[in-house]
C-alpha cells in the first residue's frame, strides 16, 4: 500500500504542488507518474515536486508482482488574491 502527504499553494498556474508517498514494500519496486512531473525516489519514500494543478496517476510495481495505483488531484483555488 501507499500511504501519502499531498501540499500545494497555486496561484494563477503557478507550479508549486508536492506530495511524498511512502512506498510500504520489502523488495525493490519501479514508479511511474503521468502525466509526467518531477519526481525522485529515496528508499521507499517517491517526492513529487513543482506539480502543476492537475490530475496524477501513481502506479507502484515491485519486483515480486504486487501493485498499487493512487490518483491525486492538484486543484487551482477558484479566486486568486490581487
Amino acid at each position: 500500500p501507499l500511504n501519502g502527504d499531498i501540499n500545494f499553494d497555486f496561484c494563477n498556474s503557478i507550479c508549486t504542488g508536492s506530495a511524498t508517498f511512502q512506498v510500504n514494500a520489502n523488495t525493490s519496486y519501479t514508479y511511474n507518474i503521468t502525466p509526467s512531473v518531477q519526481s525522485y525516489a529515496n528508499g521507499n519514500t517517491i517526492s513529487i515536486y513543482d506539480a502543476c494543478p492537475n490530475t496524477y496517476t501513481l502506479t507502484i510495481n515491485t519486483a515480486d508482482g504486487c501493485s498499487a495505483t493512487t490518483i491525486f488531484t492538484f486543484n487551482e483555488p477558484q479566486n486568486s488574491l490581487t
